[in-house]
């Protein structure tokens, strides 16, 4: 095990990792406090919105996906302090994502009865889950805004606005969850459709937020209206390269991780709400590891645009060792606090017994997610090599982990815990072969346009 003795590095990765892990905090808990108030309703609800929220999940990495892509262009001309460059690719980014949150809003609020079919085979789950994604159906084109223009921003180094948008749709949620769901003064109870509506105002308010703040706080990009106006071909070309195997990246490992969730959701209620708390508590626990990523991504991407290349392999190993501590710290979390999270909820004994044995399993999930998305999500895609990244991600899932979670389920029987271990089987392979790669020098490219 090796750390880097520049406490320069630290201080760094702190900065930026920090704020990150907090805003993913908060924006978990945005989901979490709305499952939690659902929760009190019923099994039913939990399993309708978890579904329902699947297509809203593909759509955050999908959106993500073409952020972060074309964040490796941007942490690299950030590390040259080309900010012309990055307002071009910033404006770019920001087209795509329009184009894309209307078109899932759309097919969304036409067919959302056929979509949760797909997801489920229980009629109440479909029938509550369509009318909960009807609504929410109308906050994509916000969210797709607000994700991909605090992506860019945190490839800059401004990372506490990410933190402080969040904690407006944090409070909102909870504020409008509150009203809506169980009814208030003059508000009637509306149930899950209150969680629904709670989600879109949320979203809309963080959407206000985010551009009053690009627009006429923001300094290190500079965005204006006529910034969209601004084209370079060789930069278009670049943000395309870098990013299309990103976006498929997060799309196809998106469906996949959907199509996980829909194998256990046919299992029943009691195994798509036992997946559904334990991924809350998964995803809680994760979001320092997942700050880590984006900080260690954004220091390798600046260094390898200033061309300091001796930096790189001490920063690496220094992130190998760091993520090999945190795994082991986050997994005896889980395991010390899954009774009592459990208890959180409404639901009866038998699927308290079920979350209970997820939770066994979501222990060595993160320690291995932990293990690999600061090397492959942070480090080799700062680097470049988001083809691989493409690779790792979505290969293995679609041609081991899915077709075993299958035969574990349609062959097998096996009960659902031992299903969900067979679905992240692919998650080992990840490891070994990220750290097989990362020992190279083939990964490191430095993507910048050179001036003539």
């Amino acid at each position: 095990m090796y750390l880097v003795k520049d406490r320069g590095f630290y201080k760094n990765l702190l900065a930026i990792a920090l704020p990150i892990a907090m805003q993913n905090t908060l924006n978990l808990s945005v989901s979490l406090i709305s499952t939690l108030m659902l929760g009190q309703l019923g099994s039913l609800q939990i399993a309708a919105s978890s579904l329902a929220n699947q297509p809203m999940f593909i759509f955050n990495l999908l959106t993500i996906g073409l952020a972060g892509g074309a964040s490796v262009l941007t942490a690299q001309y950030w590390g040259r302090k080309d900010r012309q460059r990055i307002r071009i690719i910033t404006a770019l980014v920001l087209k795509y994502a329009v184009l894309a949150s209307m078109l899932f809003a759309l097919i969304l609020g036409a067919f959302p009865t056929a979509i949760m079919k797909a997801f489920s085979n229980d009629p109440e789950v479909i029938v509550e889950g369509a009318k909960y994604l009807r609504i929410t159906a109308l906050a994509y084109p916000f969210l797709g805004m607000t994700n991909t223009s605090l992506a860019i921003l945190r490839s800059v180094e401004k990372v506490w606005v990410s933190f402080w948008i969040t904690l407006v749709t944090l409070g909102s949620t909870i504020f409008f969850n509150r009203i809506l769901i169980f009814g208030s003064g003059s508000f009637a109870a509306m149930g899950i459709l209150g969680s629904a509506w709670a989600q879109v105002i949320s979203r809309i308010l963080g959407f206000v937020f985010v551009i009053i703040y690009i627009f006429f706080f923001e300094k290190n990009i500079q965005l204006r209206p006529r910034s969209f106006l601004l084209h370079e071909d060789q930069l278009r070309i670049d943000v395309f390269k870098n990013a299309t195997p990103v976006v498929i990246n997060e799309f196809l490992w998106g469906f996949g991780a959907s199509a996980q969730a829909m194998v256990l959701g046919h299992m029943g209620k009691i195994a798509t709400t036992a997946h559904s708390i334990s991924s809350s508590l998964l995803q809680l626990s994760m979001v320092f590891i997942y700050g880590i990523t984006s900080a260690g991504g954004v220091i390798i991407g600046k260094t390898l645009g200033a061309e300091d290349y001796d930096k790189i392999r001490p920063y690496i190993d220094t992130l190998k060792t760091l993520s090999m501590i945190i795994g082991v710290g986050i997994a005896f979390f889980i395991l010390l606090v899954k009774t009592p999270f459990i208890n959180l909820y409404n639901i009866d004994l038998d699927t308290k017994f079920a979350t209970d044995a997820f939770m066994k399993v979501t222990a060595a999930i993160a320690m291995l997610q932990c293990l690999y998305s600061p090397l492959s999500l942070g480090v080799l895609r700062a680097g470049g090599d988001t083809k691989y990244v493409l690779f790792l991600d979505v290969f293995f899932l679609w041609t081991f982990g899915l077709p075993l979670g299958l035969a574990a389920t349609k062959i097998w029987g096996l009960p659902p815990h031992l299903v969900y271990l067979c679905l992240k089987a692919d998650e080992p392979i990840k490891v070994f072969l990220t750290r097989w790669r990362i020992r190279g020098t083939s990964w490191m490219r430095n993507l910048t346009i050179k001036e003539e």
